[in-house]
């Protein structure tokens, strides 16, 4: 669902991509989501699982 709100620019998304950088074990999905991120202008987030 954020992944859908975010390719319309919705910025409630971010949180939630935030936090599936910083949380999440699968990498497709983190790289993903920091794209949108990215694409939002937000700074490159640490993963928290590294």
């Amino acid at each position: 669902m954020a992944f859908e709100m975010a390719k319309k620019g919705d910025l409630l998304a971010r949180d939630t991509l935030l936090r599936i950088v910083q949380r999440d074990s699968n990498q497709d999905k983190i790289e993903r989501a920091q794209s949108f991120l990215n694409a939002m202008d937000i700074p490159k987030v640490m993963n928290l699982k590294d």
